[in-house]
């Protein structure tokens, strides 16, 4: 769409500096084509939609990437530490706030240009030997972005979530696995309504003066959604049929049936502000048989 020619260097290298135990980093700087642009709805929750960037209404995003870490393998055992930092210029969002409905709405107005920037560090401890099997992961990351003509201060990402915490277990005896996946993320953010207001149209006196009431919202993604916690279990036992082999199993999904919120909807009665949570799946079973001849 731009018609223009890029270039993207990259740099890894690593260092093994002892038996398992090795350095690394790496470096890059990339350019994204096809974006997913946010649609801001404070209202009904924020939507998603993909666009190619023609270096114009939606320019081309860059971001440069820096990654450092060390890491120890064995046989059965990795236990691996990664420092993160993406630095990104020239990202889009569409935030259509809001303007009397007519024919003279200019939406490409609503495309704003803004930069980025993510810092954070995960670790992984593994087990990869015997017939308990697992792992534990933690993620601890912040993205904050600045939209200059949305809002004058940073604001942090949607997708921005300080703290991620993942653990799988798996245990087999003989025919038999049972396992089991926990799953912690802090709350990511929102933008919240904070009342109502009147807005008059139309010049003082005329018969075509109208008065419509008006969302004020607060800071962007200013607040935070309830943090999400979510248990899977699950049971397979192998079996031998004629000449295939064979798996029966049982998941649960969600197994505390925790009321984890997607997004929220808001609705404005008579200058009241309600509010709806929108939830993901509650619990789930599923019962399997897989057969393979």
């Amino acid at each position: 769409q731009t018609s223009s020619g890029y270039v993207e260097p990259r740099i890894a290298a690593s260092l093994e500096v002892a038996s398992g135990f090795r350095l690394k980093g790496s470096w890059g700087r990339n350019n994204q084509f096809v974006n997913q642009i946010v649609r801001e709805d404070v209202l009904g929750g924020n939507r998603e939609f993909w666009a190619l960037a023609d270096g114009d209404l939606i320019p081309v995003p860059e971001s440069t990437n820096i990654v450092a870490g060390a890491s120890y393998e064995t046989g059965g055992l990795l236990v691996d530490v990664e420092l993160f930092s993406n630095d990104q210029s020239q990202l889009t969002t569409f935030a259509p706030r809001f303007t009397p409905a007519d024919e003279g709405i200019d939406y490409d107005e609503y495309f704003y240009q803004g930069d980025g920037e993510s810092q954070g560090v995960e670790i992984l401890l593994q087990k990869k030997f015997g017939s308990h099997t697992g792992w534990a992961s933690y993620t601890w990351s912040k993205t904050d972005y600045l939209f200059p003509e949305l809002q004058a201060d940073p604001f942090p990402a949607d997708h921005d979530q300080r703290n991620e915490l993942k653990l799988v277990y798996s245990a087999r005896f003989g025919h038999f696995t049972v396992s089991g996946v926990y799953i912690y993320g802090s709350g990511r953010p929102y933008t919240e309504p904070i009342g109502t207001e009147e807005v008059t149209f139309g010049p003082e006196g005329e018969d075509r003066n109208f008065t419509v009431e008006r969302v004020v919202v607060g800071d962007k993604n200013g607040a935070r959604l309830p943090a999400y916690q979510r248990l899977d279990l699950s049971a397979n036992l192998d079996f031998d049929i004629f000449s295939g082999q064979g798996t029966v199993g049982l998941t649960v999904f969600n197994v505390g049936d925790r009321a984890n919120v997607w997004y929220k909807e808001f609705s404005v009665v008579e200058g009241e502000i309600f509010e709806n949570n929108i939830l993901l799946m509650s619990r789930t079973y599923n019962l399997f048989v897989n057969v393979r001849f």
